[in-house]
């Protein structure tokens, strides 16, 4: 089974970058797809249009709006979604405990959720995108309090390596994190990493590919066995 992790930053000249980001996907052909910052607009999401232009389309996209809202007088959609070539036999989101502001005086202003997905193979998948503040670490607490254990989760964490590997005790007792695999950078701007894909235990991870310049942030390629 091969999954995908990329925030596509849908409200980032997202027009300059789908060729390249749908080329990726085509090459990948991978099982699962989680995507992060899709934008809804005009009665479509992003996901849709991407996954509309592949060469061998999804079957399965779960896409969900987290907010609209208003950013220098224009309007904003912003959301997650999942693409699956197995039936979706359930799904639910959640809405994340808003955190504090950071000792910077930083709130985070968004509206954060996670989507929990079963497919109908017995995969659990779990994609969210947590706070953008140094506080990220209690929506992470709160998601592994609420996913199952037995679930994949992926994603835009906006939790420093550093951060994610102090809270060790928390997550290895039932996953496995791509930094176990592979030392990597997902947000080259800041030379940080922030995105992950956790394994259950009873999942091995045989595999981590970082792919660069789709997005602002690296896409996460992991093949499992």
């Amino acid at each position: 089974m091969r999954i995908v992790t990329l925030n596509v930053a849908g409200r980032k000249d997202i027009d300059a970058r789908l060729d390249k980001i749908i080329d990726f996907l085509n090459e990948e052909g991978a099982d699962i797809v989680c995507l992060q910052e899709v934008t809804f607009d005009d009665g479509s999401n992003l996901a849709h249009k991407i996954n509309a232009e592949l060469s061998k389309p999804y079957e399965f996209v779960q896409a969900d709006l987290a907010e609209e809202y208003i950013r220098e007088g224009v309007p904003q959609t912003d959301g997650l979604a999942i693409l699956s070539r197995s039936k979706v036999y359930e799904a639910k989101v959640i809405t994340l405990t808003k955190v504090p502001a950071d000792e910077n005086g930083r709130p985070d202003f968004h509206r954060r959720i996670a989507q929990l997905v079963t497919l109908e193979n017995g995969t659990k998948i779990t994609n969210t995108h947590l706070a953008s503040n140094n506080n990220s670490h209690l929506q992470f607490e709160e998601l592994l309090k609420l996913a199952p254990n037995d679930s994949i989760l992926a994603g835009d964490f906006n939790l420093p390596k550093q951060k994610m590997l102090t809270r060790k005790e928390i997550w290895s007792k039932s996953h496995t994190c791509s930094i176990d695999i592979k030392d990597y950078i997902s947000f080259p701007k800041e030379n940080q990493t922030f995105d992950y894909i956790l394994m259950p235990t009873n999942k091995e991870i045989v595999d981590i590919r970082i792919i660069e310049g789709l997005s602002d942030h690296n896409a996460i390629a992991c093949d499992v066995f």
